[in-house]
């Protein structure tokens, strides 16, 4: 769980309520990964926000402090805007996931080494939120195949490979 911590304050604006206390139907999506140590690419955060129908995507990789090859591997930004079909595409998969099961799977499995994968996802005044322990790890066995496959869309709709967490440049 103190992963977890760690990795919120990278996506404030997961954590901020819509100015004058208005949810709208906007919608906003933040993906945020730490890998262990041995990722050079260990920390990822993807955002993505409908503001007045235009879609945005923020994607945001860093090094771990101390990293041996951190200076080999530097910080990674990309801003994009996504089209409707996308973004429909996106918000499609998100709503296909059963998060009521995907937040019991929270403290299901855990390791000190692997990944933490926190997605969040918030839409017409309902957040749902699942931190899930390396969804790569004996993925049919825990069910979260869908969860890693949302995660993994993310992931390329950012250009970022999947496999190892490097961006596509």
């Amino acid at each position: 769980m103190c992963i977890f911590l760690l990795l919120l304050p990278i996506c404030q604006g997961c954590l901020e309520t819509p100015k004058n206390g208005d949810i709208s139907k906007d919608a906003t999506i933040c993906l945020q990964i730490q890998h262990a140590l041995r990722i050079p690419h260990n920390i990822i955060v993807i955002h993505i926000e409908d503001v007045n129908g235009r879609y945005t995507l923020q994607a945001d990789t860093k090094p771990m402090e101390g990293h041996p090859r951190s200076k080999q591997y530097p910080p990674f930004h990309k801003v994009k805007t996504l089209s409707n079909e996308k973004y429909e595409e996106l918000l499609s998969l998100l709503n296909s996931l059963h998060w009521d099961k995907l937040k019991k799977k929270e403290t299901n499995i855990t390791g000190l080494d692997g990944s933490t994968w926190a997605l969040t996802y918030r839409q017409n005044q309902i957040e749902n939120t699942a931190s899930i322990w390396s969804p790569d790890y004996e993925t049919q066995k825990r069910n979260l195949q869908d969860f890693l496959y949302v995660c993994q869309s993310l992931l390329r709709e950012a250009d970022i490979e999947p496999q190892t967490s490097m961006p596509n440049n």
